[in-house]
Formats: structure tokens, sequence, C-alpha cells
């Protein structure tokens, strides 16, 4: 587990049991012992190939009720290399939401990345400053989408050894409701010629639902 704000910590999991799933809940403050902390877990084993990981971001706050929204677990060698460039599409910013990036190091190599915001018509309209990662490093952007933005275009900087990972986390004010932004094609190591697949889940019986395509 490593933050911006507490040095690193280590704790091993264990083998896991022939077809056995594991829960950490809350695994910040259950497994590290830190609360109200924001930073990145990473995974290390030796046959990291038979493992599934999901992570959930689950506020607990609101008086509406328990939001869960799924968070996307990168693979660091997937992780752009220096030059590449990641697109998140769906970014929000207006009355009632808006939109954090979130970036992680995955490779230990210190690395710098470049973010240019840009319209539905792909007009840049904004570009940030090189924000830099320490290796391993963590950083959360808050509200960083600028009103109109539809999208943003991420670019790493390198070094060449560094391998950086991006998200988007689009954020509901009044709920606390929250969504990821994935560059699906670089998350999965897939051609940008392949067929992509939406399952739809329906919202039961009575409940008004939506989908949305960015």
């Amino acid at each position: 587990y490593i933050s911006p704000s507490s040095a690193s910590q280590v704790s091993p999991i264990g083998q896991l049991p022939l077809n056995i799933s594991v829960v950490l809940a809350d695994v910040v403050k259950s497994v590290f012992g830190h609360d109200s902390e924001t930073g990145g877990v990473l995974l290390r084993s030796n046959g990291i190939n038979l493992l599934s990981v999901s992570a959930m971001r689950l506020n607990t706050s609101s008086p509406r009720g328990t939001y869960a929204s799924s968070l996307p677990v990168f693979r660091s060698d997937r992780g752009m290399a220096s030059g590449d460039s990641v697109f998140l599409a769906g970014l929000k910013k207006e009355n009632g939401l808006h939109t954090n990036v979130c970036l992680q190091e995955a490779a230990g190599a210190a690395g710098a990345v470049k973010i240019d915001f840009l319209d539905a018509h792909g007009t840049a309209i904004g570009t940030r400053a090189p924000d830099t990662l320490a290796p391993f490093g963590f950083l959360e952007i808050a509200d960083a989408a600028p009103a109109g933005a539809a999208a943003a275009r991420i670019t790493s900087l390198g070094p060449s050894q560094s391998r950086i990972v991006a998200y988007g986390l689009a954020i509901d004010e009044a709920t606390g409701d929250s969504w990821s932004l994935v560059d699906w094609n670089s998350f999965y190591g897939a051609p940008a010629t392949d067929p992509s697949v939406l399952p739809l889940v329906g919202g039961g019986a009575g409940v008004k639902a939506q989908t949305d395509l960015a």
C-alpha cells in the first residue's frame, strides 16, 4: 500500500485455497491500519495469471443509502510507456457533477504525464502543466475536468522505465455516487480494431435505469 502521506507498507495475504475467494473489506483500514487516506494498492504474486481481482468503492455516508461503484484493477505491464496516450471519454463538469483524474506509476520508476482536455468536437480546451509521479506514486487530481470537457488525453512524458496507468472518476455531488472512466483498449491491451461488447444489466422491477454511452 502506497499513499502520498505515509510510507509504503507490505501485508502478505498468504496462499489462496483452490477456487476460493477472499474479500478484504475496507482494505486500507482493515489491512494497513489507515483511515481517511487515498493511495494505491499493489498486488504481487508468482501466479498472477491464476488470479482474478476486483475492487469496489463504497460510499456509506449518504442518507440516501450506500452507493457502490467498481474501480479498475490495472496490470503494470499494460501501463503507458513514454510517448503513449490514453483517452478518458465521458468527463463531466456541470451543476452537481465533477470528475477527478487518478494516476498511478506502476513500474517503480518516477514519471510524468501531460493532460489535455478536449470538448465534444475534439478541440483542446485546457492543458495541465506536467504532473509528476514518484516511483509507484499515486496522484488524484480533484475536480480536474473544466466545464465543456468531454474527454481527456493523457500522455506519458517518460522516462522510458516508467509505466503509468490512469482513469477518471465522475462523481455525483448530491449522492456521492461515482463511476469510473477507463480507456478499455489500453486496459485490456487490445488492438483498436477489436469490437467492444457492452453487456447491460436491468435495474430490476420498479427501478428506472438508463445507459449512457461515451
